[in-house]
């Protein structure tokens, strides 16, 4: 059994002096932000909302679930804030079988990547790995399946399987160690041998071991010299060579790896040299990964909390926005009052200048009414003016020179004015003056004053051109 530090089963607030904050209101809001209501929990599962405000007892005592990160402020019960705090992240703890890991693996000699069941991060010094190298094998190709990695003296050959030494010889056959050989340590050495003649002596690290001069398979125990070179020489002998094993003579059991002596991405462990082979002789455990999940839980609460503070500056970017919005409606709201003040101006001076709300118009008023047929007290400024003076009847003498000769009544040496206007003469006896009266059928009796009458000119037989005069 695991015992873990117990968490308070219910927040407890006080006051600035220490009291409990009895009633006192807890708002919780999204994380970077005083304006955005987030939900608070009165269950773990999160299925039941808190009210926001939370509204603490006459302990100043709640119990509190949160998810995520928020913004808090910390209310007395009658609403005077004591204390505002940012960007509060909850943590989730590890069920008790995640909080270590171990498993076991068996190497085969050549295998050198294997997969974990769970994932352990990139870490190598986050995890232990430990390998029983067993009877580690320290001699490749001992049984001369091929004419390599043996370094062959003269009369040294290797072929069906079998070294052969021809010819009485005194010469080696070696190979440098595939695995350290430690300078001291005691390893066993197999062989099987046919003699023919003489003896052969194997070596461990330049250590001699015992002259074997019959026939057979022989095992024996050599403490390792200081090189890693494994060797048998010949004394002249002559026969074959087979069979040939080295291994530690005890095994160290389980020797933990250095973090340098494999790799970890997840749930691929890969060593840099093969283990032995062996049932179960890999073994790995991560104690440590609660705390690397709770690494992992610390570097999330960051995140969060970069998130929330890029959370709050938007926050404050898009209330800045809004109180701009808010001005210009505002500008846009007086703009508009001010439209309609001016719509309401233009239609009263349009009233006024089309027919007055009295239906009487001044004289001096500029109304279209007034301009048309006057006000009280009219005067000449109006087109009923106008039109009654353009009616007013001509009367006056209208000389004609002596020397006018052509035959003809001097009404018709005037221009006639068309249908509107209709010309009238009358001879004073001498036929000298003419008595001309102009009316505009259009109006009536309106008259013409003489000014305003139109004379045109008088050509005589010779085309000589005379102007009449008023």
């Amino acid at each position: 059994m695991t015992a873990v530090l117990m968490t308070p089963p219910y927040m407890y607030f006080t006051d600035d002096d220490g009291a409990p904050l009895a009633g006192g209101l807890i708002y919780t809001y999204a994380a970077g932000s005083y304006s955005t209501p987030k939900a608070a929990y009165t269950t773990a599962a999160g299925d039941t909302e808190h009210t926001n405000p939370i509204e603490l007892d006459s302990s100043g005592r709640a119990v509190i679930f949160i998810d995520g990160s928020y913004n808090y402020i910390v209310k007395t019960a009658a609403g005077v804030t004591i204390r505002s705090v940012p960007n509060v992240t909850s943590f989730t703890a590890l069920d008790s079988q995640s909080d270590s890991y171990q498993e076991t693996f068996s190497g085969n000699g050549t295998t050198t990547a294997f997969t974990t069941s769970e994932d352990l991060g990139t870490d190598e010094k986050a995890i232990y790995v430990w390998v029983d190298q067993g009877l580690q094998q320290h001699v490749a190709n001992g049984t001369f399946a091929t004419d390599t990695i043996w370094t062959k003296g003269a009369g040294w050959t290797i072929a069906a399987g079998v070294a052969t030494a021809t010819g009485a010889i005194s010469t080696a056959i070696s190979q440098a160690s595939t695995v350290t050989v430690l300078q001291g340590q005691a390893y066993i050495v197999t062989m099987t041998i046919t003699r023919s003649a003489g003896g052969l002596i194997p070596s461990i690290g330049g250590t001699n071991g015992t002259e074997r001069t019959s026939s057979g398979t022989y095992v024996e125990t050599i403490i390792a010299g200081s090189t890693q070179t494994i060797s048998f020489t010949g004394n002249a002998f002559t026969g074959t060579l087979d069979t040939v094993t080295v291994t530690p003579a005890v095994s160290k059991g389980y020797q933990i790896q250095p973090a340098t002596a494999f790799t970890i991405n997840g749930t691929a462990l890969t060593f840099n040299t093969a283990p032995a082979t062996g049932t179960g002789n890999i073994l790995v455990s991560a104690p440590l990964l609660a705390v690397g999940s709770a690494s992992s839980s610390a570097a999330a609460a960051q995140a969060a909390e970069a998130a929330a503070l890029a959370a709050q500056v938007a926050a404050e970017a898009a209330q800045t926005a809004a109180e701009l919005a808010e001005t210009n409606a505002e500008t846009a709201e007086t703009n508009a009052e001010t439209a309609e003040t001016n719509a309401e101006t233009a239609a009263t001076l349009a009233q006024d200048w089309a027919v007055k709300t009295d239906g009487q118009v001044a004289a001096t008023d500029y109304s279209a009414k007034a301009w048309a047929i006057g006000g009280t007290g009219t005067t000449t400024n109006n087109a009923k003016y106008w039109a009654e003076q353009a009616s007013v009847a001509v009367s006056g003498a209208v000389k004609v020179s002596a020397n006018d000769t052509t035959a003809g009544d001097l009404e018709s040496k005037l221009l006639k004015a068309g249908n509107f206007l209709a010309l009238s003469t009358q001879n004073d006896g001498g036929n000298e003056t003419r008595t001309i009266t102009a009316s505009i059928n259009a109006l009536g009796t309106l008259t013409l004053a003489a000014a305003d009458l139109i004379l045109v000119e008088d050509a005589d037989a010779s085309n000589a051109q005379k102007k009449t005069t008023v």
